[in-house]
């Protein structure tokens, strides 16, 4: 069932239906497997849908789960200068630029 799951929610994605798609990673994290990729989507549906400060928990979560890639950086960062941390959004911009792996996913 995750696999018809996954499929959905990057379905749900790329048709810009954010919001189901949201609920799709956030099944598939919570109640399938606790994958950093799952957590990584969940957040941008949440930048998609202006929720900024759960999309930061999330992506932080990743941070702390070793995960060093551009994309997660940069999405925190963004994050960040949309709640208005603007000094602190510099410093992951920063950081997301100087980090070898540039994608994730």
């Amino acid at each position: 069932k995750s696999t018809f799951l996954l499929e959905k929610a990057l379905d749900n994605y790329k048709q810009n239906n954010f919001m189901e798609s949201k609920e799709l990673f956030y099944e598939l994290y919570h109640y399938y497997d606790k994958k950093d990729e799952y957590l990584f989507y969940l957040s941008l549906c949440q930048i998609k849908c202006t929720e900024f400060e759960n999309a930061l928990d999330n992506l932080y979560q990743c941070i702390e789960n070793g995960v060093e890639c551009y994309n997660v950086f940069y999405n925190f960062a963004l994050c960040l200068e949309n709640i208005g941390d603007i000094e602190e959004s510099s410093i992951f911009y920063d950081k997301a630029n100087n980090l070898k792996i540039k994608y994730y996913l």
